[in-house]
């Protein structure tokens, strides 16, 4: 059995044991929809909970709807449910008014469910906290039975969320949506719960914007360390899970083949973390790390990035910038960059993919088969096709 075959079985196992206690009776849409049905009840909300509890970027594909949600009702409260940094993943975009913690333990890599371990006792007094808030729409967009549960679990007047059918005691059960069976990106499944909720067509992918007051600033620390113009690319070398990472050897063979248009680097590291390779001495460059509001900043004046699969990624691509994506253990089209220009690179045929981070080889042959020299083309054909730089056209209109 693949791996995509057991998790398959160990969810349906799951669905049915957490229907085994029925808290009520599910209201099914079982079509794509064209309008917010009076018959479901959903009176406009004042206050909208949305359950973001995984990476950065899983909350970044959740665009889609947090954007609908608010241009539908533009005086409610949009808390958003999850993780730290959701604050400041979105600051001042209008799109969450207030943040929640509440963190499970099983989005962790591993050890998920030692139930004796700190993480369960903390998870569980944030649940507490959020179920002493009163929601009029709690929203789940992942077809995940424990968010199922938490769902019926807290406090609201409607309760919504991907149940595939199945799932009794949600107030709006979204179903299976329609382009599910065609096996596309997962930020469709944002879209259509903003469509169901709002009788609007938001847009598909993922795209966000950064304050021009920011990306000046950002700008003239840039010119700064350097930069006299020609395009500016990123480089992520990190990753959330190991089997993620690319090595960063490979990464440095690359830079060192960057052509000349390419004016300024930003070198991406995770707060408190070291670049582990060095950049090309001719061109100037920084070693970033920041806030994830300010990453959305340098993200609007960057041409190109080169990430492994990472949340690093989704945020550059929702923030308009062309990506070469090194990609392993999962599918780019579920997962990938957002862009019919950007460029993923990865070794195929792999018969394993995708294993959802449980490598069954002693090293991840997906990403040691991926070549410096593949890479090297992709990123020199993308800058290739680039015109003038962002940075340069942003600093014309200054």
């Amino acid at each position: 059995m693949n791996p995509l075959q057991r998790k398959g079985r160990l969810r349906k196992l799951a669905w049915s044991m957490l229907n085994l206690c029925p808290l009520g009776r599910s209201r099914r849409n079982a079509n794509a929809p064209t309008a917010l049905d009076p018959s479901w009840g959903l009176e406009a909300p004042a206050r909208i909970g949305v359950i973001l509890q995984w990476g950065i970027g899983d909350a970044v594909l959740a665009i889609p709807l947090l954007s609908a949600l608010r241009k539908r009702y533009p005086s409610a409260s949009i808390e958003l449910i999850g993780k730290p940094w959701l604050s400041d993943l979105f600051k001042a975009t209008g799109w969450c008014d207030r943040a929640h913690h509440l963190v499970p333990p099983w989005t962790n890599y591993s050890a998920k469910y030692r139930i004796w371990k700190p993480e369960w006792r903390r998870f569980a007094r944030q649940f507490r906290n959020v179920r002493r808030e009163r929601f009029d729409w709690l929203i789940g967009i992942r077809h995940d039975p424990r968010e199922v549960l938490q769902i019926r679990l807290m406090n609201a007047s409607s309760k919504i969320g991907y149940g595939g059918g199945d799932a009794v005691g949600l107030d709006l059960d979204l179903g299976v949506p329609p382009h599910r069976k065609d096996n596309t990106h997962v930020s469709r499944d944002a879209a259509y719960a903003g469509a169901v909720l709002t009788n609007q067509s938001p847009e598909g992918t993922p795209f966000i914007k950064a304050s021009q007051e920011a990306s000046n600033r950002i700008l003239l620390q840039f010119k700064e360390l350097g930069y006299r113009g020609g395009l500016i690319a990123a480089v992520s070398h990190s990753a959330g899970h190991p089997i993620r990472r690319w090595d960063p050897a490979r990464f440095e063979a690359v830079l060192n083949t960057l052509p000349s248009q390419v004016g300024f680097l930003v070198l991406i590291a995770e707060p408190g973390d070291s670049i582990p390779y060095n950049p090309p001495s001719h061109i100037p460059s920084i070693h970033w790390q920041s806030s994830l509001s300010e990453l959305r900043a340098m993200f609007s004046l960057v041409d190109l990035v080169l990430a492994a699969d990472s949340g690093m990624m989704h945020v550059a691509s929702a923030c308009g910038c062309r990506v070469v994506a090194i990609f392993g253990p999962q599918r780019p089209i579920w997962f990938g960059p957002y862009s019919e220009e950007d460029r993923t690179i990865l070794v195929e045929p792999m018969p394993c993919r995708p294993c959802f981070d449980a490598c069954i080889y002693s090293e991840p042959i997906c990403m040691k088969g991926v070549t410096s020299d593949a890479v090297s083309d992709a990123v020199n054909d993308s800058l290739r096709q680039l015109g003038k730089s962002k940075a340069e056209t942003f600093s014309g209109h200054a």
